[in-house]
Parts: C-alpha cells; structure tokens; sequence
C-alpha cells in the first residue's frame, strides 16, 4: 500500500493540499495522509473533497492538531489514525526509571538484594534489580533471563 503525504495545507492552503492529493490518487497512491491540518473543520473538508478516498490522520500529541479519538477521525472521514509519538513517550519513562536505578544501585544488579550470587554473569542474571516496575516492563526476558542460569530451578524460585 502507498500512502502519500501531503503537506501542503500549511503553505498552500486547504486548495493546495487537495490539489496535491488528487494528483498523488493519479500517481497510483492508495490513500492520502493530509499533514498540517488543525481544526476540526480543515479534516471534515479535506474529507469532503476526497470522497472515495482512504485517508490516513496523524495524532501526534505534541503537535498542533488538537486531540482527537479515533472515533472522531472516524466520523470526520479518516479510515487509519496513527500515534507515533506516543510509546515513545511511555518508552522514554521507563528508560529514565531504569537509569535512575541504575545510578542509585550501581547496576541492574544488586547484592543487597537477596540474591546469592555476586560475581557469575550467568548466575547474576537471575538477580536483576528488585524494581517492580521492571518486572513488569520486562517480564518475558526477565524469566528468560532467569531460566539461563546454571540452576534453573533456584532461579525460578527466585524470579517469580
């Protein structure tokens, strides 16, 4: 699938970015992803004037599109809606999280953590920091993580 964006609205006007789309629908595009547009009534129009069309919307929450849910892209015309910003953002948190783990404690690992074994790599995988938070975020690899040791069944003992 070809989508084809156009950018025109913000220095050519609403005209401008039609224009384009249309000629981009010509060209062997799929569908039309209208970048730059703002309010509410420049999606419905744009809408309006490329009936037929697949439209793609992007809410960007740092952009200056106001927010819009999915739904009401939907009623305004939009077939496909995406937010490539945010798991950036929710990504960002948790590595900010893990580096402050890791300049309070030193490491991912931590001896004061119960964990028996200090020096092994293979065996200090099973140890990795106590943080719930990184439990969850990272629960498969965590337990694959602990499996890989040498004593598998300490390890899952001590990983659960």
């Amino acid at each position: 699938m070809i989508i084809a964006r156009t950018d025109a609205a913000a220095s050519e006007g609403l005209d401008g970015a039609v224009a384009r789309a249309k000629l981009y629908i010509e060209a062997g595009a799929d569908a039309i992803f209208p970048e730059a547009l703002n309010t509410a009534d420049m999606f419905r129009a744009f809408a309006a004037r490329m009936l037929g069309v697949p439209l793609l919307a992007n809410m960007t929450e740092f952009g200056k599109t106001p927010f819009f849910t999915t739904a009401e892209f939907e009623t305004m015309g939009y077939a496909m809606v995406i937010c490539p910003v945010s798991s950036l953002g929710m990504a960002n948190k948790a590595q900010a999280e893990l580096y402050a783990a890791i300049a309070h404690d030193g490491g991912t690992t931590r001896s004061s953590s119960g964990c028996r074994h200090e020096r092994s790599s293979t065996q200090r995988s099973a140890c990795m920091t106590t943080k719930p938070w990184i439990r969850r975020s990272f629960k498969r690899s965590f337990r694959r993580a602990c499996l890989s040791v040498s004593e598998p069944d300490e390890a899952r003992a001590r990983c659960t």
